[in-house]
């Protein structure tokens, strides 16, 4: 008998075991799963906070004020300029610094400049993100500010001309409004990078602490870099370190006096050396296997026992309820954080279609600019056109009143109807030039090729007659295109007159037009405008179409003919290819789409 008894509280006591064994790996599978989600959130917030600037210095490496005030560091009027600019950005583009560095490391511009702790003057050669950088590459690095002391999020750029990198421009960003959103979110939350140093934390006492001992290489690294100050880079938990995988680890810490078990889980960023570490107490985990195996235990000492029986189902039943509750409010919470990120999405939807209808403002105004700008070249060409005709008219009229007077009225109707041919083609010469000076486009529609090539010839024979060159027409244009005819002959003007300007001083004066249906009478036309100059240098042909590029002399062009006919052609969807020709000198392209 007392067998017996042994055996079946063995039994039982194997049996509550084997059940609190399942209960706690499925509540720490639990706080796995709901890390897990966790963590991919928090991961998706930071990755937008770093990814939101990322474009913002390859476009701050294009400007004009930088790259003067690199090339003339002396000038005081070109730094002052890069100064202004640079405390416009930083205004303007939420960041927190944005600064100028020359290729040896000295900082010559600043948005701080007027500051006392300015970075003015400052050499950051030793730093990482310079070093990427003046290599070519773009630099990211998070590090202790230097100057200031404030921790920030830098990202550099080379600033490149003519092959030559003449500096960097840095943008420096905040992290610390996330990180102040974790703390506020209760979660043991830090950021760490690849030698796991914590960055970032919910908890800033962890700041600048170390997973595990660093190897004496790896703190002479960061000494070097001057990454975290002078900060001595303790472990976050002695004797204890914390190796991290992609996934998770049950681990006995003790964290600021907190005893474990926790469960530590890491996800890697994309593109950065950093990895998310969220620390799960198991308490609550435990707390619940021990629940549920008491209350088997329970369950198995009344199995007899009908009144404890009833009070175990009002028990579960209660249990139940907390749960539903607590799910309910899980759920609530869930929601509610949804919405916060459905709504921070759709504020930063709003900002891109504000910031491309801009785009889309400036970019017409640069083409209503290059079409004045071309007017402005093309005015002497109306005063020559109309010259002739209004000298035509005053010699008829003066016939058609001599030829009344003697009675010879066939003779002066003769005359008359050449005064009004003569006005139609006066009308004619205006109405080119007005329609070309026309701002806003219009839809694409069919537009008759030849009807454009004529009108843009006719804009350009003035230029072409001052610099004694031809322009050789094969007049095979008897085919209607997809565009807008206004911004159509806007890019056959600039083509026609960049091959001129290729021409002036070249041997053979001559411009050839041609038009080409190389796929047959349903592929794409094509127009070939050829100069015989002398072609185009084989660094430059892969820049042609950047802003602000020009081959020309000083004073001769801004650079942004090209790129506004590039931009005008993909509109229609055709480009403009460039190249050199055969024999020598420079041909481009139009590809335009049949109607």
């Amino acid at each position: 008998m007392a067998a017996a008894v042994i055996a079946a509280l063995l039994a039982v006591g194997y049996g509550v075991s084997l059940v609190h064994g399942a209960l706690l790996r499925h509540g720490e599978a639990e706080a796995y799963r709901h890390g897990q989600q966790r963590l991919a959130f928090l991961v998706a917030a930071l990755q937008t906070a770093t990814d939101r600037h990322d474009r913002l210095p390859k476009l701050l490496a294009r400007e004009r004020d930088f790259i003067a005030a690199l090339r003339t560091p002396d000038d005081p009027q070109a730094i002052a300029r890069a100064n202004e600019t640079l405390s416009f950005v930083q205004t303007n583009a939420d960041v927190s610094d944005v600064f100028l560095i020359e290729a040896d490391g000295d900082t010559i511009a600043a948005s701080n400049f007027g500051q006392q702790d300015t970075f003015v003057g400052h050499n950051f050669s030793f730093r990482p993100y310079f070093s990427d950088s003046i290599a070519g590459r773009t630099g990211r690095f998070y590090a202790v500010g230097a100057v200031t002391g404030v921790p920030g999020y830098f990202i550099a750029e080379p600033i490149v001309e003519d092959g030559r990198r003449l500096g960097v421009v840095v943008i420096k960003v905040s992290l610390a409004p996330l990180a102040q959103l974790w703390t506020q979110s209760g979660d043991a939350i830090a950021a760490v990078d690849r030698s796991g140093v914590v960055m970032l934390a919910a908890d800033r006492s962890w700041l600048y602490r170390t997973l595990a001992p660093l190897r004496p290489e790896e703190i002479e690294r960061l000494r070097s870099a001057r990454q975290y100050g002078d900060d001595d880079l303790r472990p976050l938990v002695r004797n204890s370190p914390i190796v991290l995988d992609e996934g998770a680890a049950r681990l006995d810490l003790a964290l600021d006096g907190a005893p474990g078990p926790y469960l530590v889980q890491a996800l890697s960023l994309d593109r950065l050396d950093w990895r998310l570490v969220l620390f799960t107490p198991l308490g609550e985990a435990r707390r619940f296997a021990d629940t549920w195996t008491s209350f088997a235990v329970v369950l198995l000492a009344a199995a007899g026992f009908a009144a404890a029986l009833v009070a175990t189902r009002f028990r579960h039943r209660a249990d139940r309820r907390r749960a539903a509750e607590r799910l309910a409010r899980l759920k609530t919470e869930l929601e509610a954080e949804i919405d916060r990120a459905g709504q921070a999405l759709a504020e930063r939807n709003r900002k891109l279609r504000e910031a491309e209808r801009i785009l889309t403002e400036t970019r017409d105004e640069a083409l209503q600019a290059g079409k004045l700008a071309a007017l402005g070249q093309m005015a002497a060409g109306i005063s020559h056109e109309l010259n002739q005709p209004l000298t035509a008219l005053s010699t008829l009229s003066d016939n058609a009143a001599a030829l009344l007077d003697r009675g010879d009225a066939p003779a002066a109707r003769r005359n008359l109807a050449l005064i009004g041919a003569t006005a139609i083609r006066m009308g004619r010469i205006v109405g080119q030039f007005k329609a070309f000076a026309r701002k806003n486009a219009g839809p694409l529609e069919p537009v008759a090729l030849g009807a454009s090539v004529g009108a843009a010839i006719l804009m350009v024979e003035n230029r072409a007659r001052e610099i004694g060159v031809e322009i050789a027409h094969d007049g095979r244009d008897d085919v209607a295109v997809l565009a807008d005819r206004v911004r159509l002959e806007q890019i056959l003007v600039n083509l026609l007159r960049n091959a001129l300007d290729a021409s002036e001083d070249a041997d053979l004066k001559r411009v050839d037009l041609c038009v080409r249906q190389p796929e047959g009478p349903s592929g794409p036309v094509c127009v070939d405008v050829r100069d015989h100059g002398r072609g185009i240098a084989e660094d430059a042909v892969g820049r042609l179409f950047e802003p602000f590029f020009t081959t020309k002399p000083e004073g001769r062009g801004l650079g942004l003919g090209l790129a506004l006919s590039q931009d005008i052609a993909k509109s229609f969807g055709g480009e403009i290819v460039a190249g050199n020709a055969d024999g020598g000198g420079a041909v481009f392209t139009l590809v335009l789409a049949r109607r």
